[in-house]
């Protein structure tokens, strides 16, 4: 099945360079340019030439059926000649017709007369492929720099955040994997552990060691890469690291050798997947499953904060991921603790101009506060949802709207910023609060119903309802 382009400059072929050469090359270029004909072959590329209003060269194209045509010609005039000889001789075929500035073509005209005809403003769409090319360079120069600079040390520490999720251990993995270490080498550690049940079963599963470290065990290491967060997380025990990775805002307070942050992707994962492609390296099912579970969990499954990379990677980790596995660390999704936290929130709850808000109290895990925000969200009317918990001596609130409302980060920076750390995307924020800095601004939230609502009200305010 070949491809036929029409074309009178090389823009095209400069563009797709080597992936159009070669003996077995489905394309042919179509010139009225011999110049240009016979500059493309010297290049390795198939052309043939002549006046594109004469069927001799229409007899040299082989049209049939099966072809595909893509046409580029600065000149109106040239290109319904093409569509017309195309149409007589093949009839209805995959045509694309690329818009020129000023070749005087109406868009609608064109399809008016050749319906089938699908119809590309070419520059926009080079102009993306080359911003992805230019940026996946970016990013292969990044990897080598991080790579080499990481083979200097004995010892790697890949810290993740408290009570590490999906994405933050998938991420990791893939970064020991790009560096070439064990986990002997390249130790995968938090200040505190895994609590969820799912995330216990993916370390499970796939085999992986989160290890608990302490402040002291700081100085075994000789470089500290941070992923799926910021070194600001921690306040001031980290004024500065080697390598940081994650798709949240960019923080302040903190100052990185090597860093990665691209807050419109919608988890890590999709952009050490990315990394690990750079590196030539290639994906495991084991790494293929934690990074397509991370990537669903993170966006959930695609309909929260979605970028087309997080697409595209979707596709890529789904042929090589191991389902079964997936869907067993994945569970039933409701436990017994969590239908009772659940009709906790049903109980206590304050619902007014579609924002729902529930104080929990003293919980368990902080973990509660955004599967419980996640779930809530779900009920009719509910276009804004928070809930809030106490855990480890500070307040965590989680923050959760449809996705096309003011910002969930600005929301929580500006009711909580001053007092503890908060931010996030669109429409998932999180808030983590001190108690003693919560009790001198709101009071203490489990013992009157006075905070909650003064919460609350701050809350509803900051999203201008």
């Amino acid at each position: 099945m070949a491809t036929i382009l029409f074309l009178d400059d090389d823009l095209l072929p400069q563009v797709l360079g080597n992936r159009m050469s070669g003996e077995k090359t489905p394309y042919l270029f179509a010139t009225p340019n011999g110049n240009l004909a016979r500059s493309l072959k010297r290049k390795g590329l198939k052309a043939v030439s002549g006046s594109l209003r004469s069927s001799r060269l229409y007899n040299r194209l082989d049209l049939n059926g099966s072809s595909r045509i893509v046409i580029d010609l600065a000149d109106k005039g040239s290109t319904y000649a093409v569509l017309e000889e195309i149409q007589k001789r093949v009839g209805q075929v995959p045509v694309v017709v690329a818009l020129k500035e000023g070749s005087g073509l109406d868009e609608g005209q064109l399809l008016e007369q050749f319906p089938g005809v699908k119809v590309v403003r070419l520059r926009a769409l080079l102009e993306d492929g080359l911003k992805v090319e230019m940026e996946y360079a970016a990013t292969r120069r990044l990897v080598h720099r991080y790579q080499e600079d990481f083979q200097k040390a004995e010892r790697i520490l890949i810290l993740l955040h408290d009570d590490p999720d999906p994405d933050s251990m998938a991420s990791a993995l893939a970064l020991r994997t790009i560096l070439g270490r064990n986990r002997q080498t390249a130790v995968i550690g938090t200040f505190a552990p895994v609590t969820r049940p799912e995330n216990l079963r993916m370390t499970r599963m796939l085999d992986l060691t989160v290890k608990t470290l302490t402040q002291s065990d700081m100085a075994r290491f000789q470089r500290i890469a941070v992923l799926d967060i910021q070194p600001h997380y921690w306040a001031d025990r980290f004024r500065e690291v080697d390598l940081v990775i994650d798709h949240h805002p960019q923080a302040k307070g903190y100052k990185a050798r090597f860093k990665d942050l691209r807050p419109r992707v919608g988890a890590t994962s999709t952009i050490m997947l990315e990394h690990l492609l750079a590196a030539g390296v290639s994906v495991s099912e084991r790494m293929a499953t934690a990074m397509l579970y991370a990537i669903k969990t993170d966006t959930l499954f695609l309909e929260r904060g979605v970028h087309p990379a997080d697409l595209r990677s979707f596709m890529y980790l789904y042929q090589r991921a191991n389902l079964n596995v997936m869907r067993k660390i994945e569970g039933q999704g409701l436990t017994m603790e969590r239908l009772q936290f659940i009709d906790r929130v049903r109980q206590q709850h304050m619902f007014a101009d579609g924002f729902l808000y529930a104080h929990l109290g003293p919980i368990p895990r902080d973990d509660l506060a955004p599967a419980l925000a996640d779930f809530f969200l779900q009920v009719d009317d509910v276009k804004w949802c928070a809930i809030s918990g106490e855990v480890g001596g500070q307040v965590t609130l989680s923050l959760r709207n449809l996705g096309y409302q003011k910002s969930a980060g600005d929301v929580v920076k500006a009711v909580f910023g001053d007092i503890g750390n908060a931010g996030g995307h669109r429409s998932a924020a999180k808030a983590v609060i001190p108690m003693d800095k919560f009790r001198k601004k709101f009071g203490v939230p489990s013992r009157n119903g006075k905070v909650a609502a003064a919460v609350y009200a701050k809350l509803k305010e900051a999203t201008g309802l």
